[in-house]
């Protein structure tokens, strides 16, 4: 059975918000359900940028009201995206946030690398900053990768944002949670195997995230050619080395963070707290040499299987089941993705736009 939906054209300078409170600009990026575009605050002539979804493809606006709502719970932080403005009219919901036009990390590291450890110290010290924030103010972000840190500019030393809170998680007392969700290569192996877990599942992201910025490829899938199945199994056995030669100008600091964040038994996983405490993450002490083999490696993993062929979800057959139902209603759902985009007219929402019926909660 098709789906069919009246196509919204959203024109440059068209106005929305509270008493036309912005103009539209141009369009800075596109996914299957949402469009991204620069856009002016008429009064203070500030460039923001505004995610767009047309309510005739929405199943329901709860998701997009929930992420909003995480986000006002996250306050102002220098290294969380952050959101102006939430609006709809009769035929659209607006999400204002700030603009990155340095794109996303995953697209930096392809086209430059991390320069040097260094560099990567500091990313991750900002990630893990945010981290703190975030976790502090009873959140947990569950979908920390590459494509949802943005550059606040094309800058070499641009300042991160953590964007899409879309599957994020307001946590109880009892800081457990039992949903389904994220994608698979930066998921801890409790998700993997479907038991309760407790925010510790972003560090675990973050010491995916800190291997991938310091050799430029997946710590369980190197050559970018796993199965699924395959990849679950490598996650689950903590089956990772540090074996190859782009190893040996690392320092062993490092390496030793890495092997504390990517611990399978979440109780012993390195905290934030004890991450940002290190001398590395600190910046003492760490190489500022050059380092251009992690940008080959980078540059040659984005055209393997792992990126091109899906960075799918574990709930890839529950999304299955969700869109044959959503198409029967003759309406695709669309959950907030944040506002990440790529800083061309090809660009794509990513997985944010399939979060809400891929994701079982619980």
């Amino acid at each position: 059975m098709g789906c069919c939906h009246t196509v919204i054209q959203f024109q440059y300078h068209f106005k929305f918000g509270p008493e036309g409170q912005f103009t539209l600009g141009r369009e800075l990026g596109s996914g299957q359900f949402a469009k991204v575009y620069a856009c002016t605050e008429n009064k203070t002539g500030k460039i923001f940028a505004v995610k767009v979804l047309p309510l005739n493809t929405l199943v329901s606006t709860s998701s997009m009201r929930m992420e909003v709502e995480i986000l006002k719970k996250v306050g102002q932080h220098p290294n969380v995206l952050q959101v102006h403005e939430f609006c709809e009219d009769s035929e659209a919901l607006y999400i204002v946030s700030d603009l990155c036009s340095g794109g996303d990390l995953w697209a930096r590291i392809v086209k430059e690398g991390i320069s040097s450890e260094k560099r990567a110290a500091e990313i991750m010290n900002q990630l893990a900053q945010a981290v703190q924030h975030i976790h502090k103010c009873g959140i947990s972000h569950r979908d920390l990768k590459p494509e949802n840190i943005l550059l606040t500019s094309d800058s070499p030393d641009a300042t991160i944002q953590i964007a899409d809170f879309g599957v994020s998680k307001l946590i109880g007392k009892s800081n457990m949670m039992k949903t389904v969700c994220g994608t698979r290569p930066y998921c801890a192996p409790e998700v993997i195997r479907g038991k309760s877990y407790t925010s510790n599942v972003d560090n675990w992201s973050i010491g995916i995230l800190m291997y991938i910025l310091l050799c430029g490829y997946h710590p369980f899938d190197m050559y970018g050619d796993l199965s699924d199945m395959q990849m679950n199994r490598k996650i689950i056995q903590c089956d990772f080395d540090f074996d190859d030669e782009v190893w040996t100008s690392v320092s062993d600091e490092a390496k030793w963070i890495i092997k504390g964040l990517l611990k399978f038994d979440a109780i012993e996983r390195m905290s934030i707290k004890d991450l940002l405490a290190t001398n590395w993450i600190q910046g003492k002490n760490v190489s500022e040499e050059m380092r251009p083999d992690v940008v080959e490696n980078m540059k040659n993993y984005q055209g393997t299987n792992f990126h091109t062929a899906g960075v799918v979800c574990i709930a890839k057959l529950r999304f299955k089941k969700g869109l044959e139902k959503a198409v029967a209603r003759r309406s695709i759902s669309s959950p907030a993705a944040g506002m990440r985009f790529k800083p061309s007219s090809s660009a794509s929402l990513s997985l944010g736009d399939l979060k809400l019926e891929m994701t079982q909660k619980a």
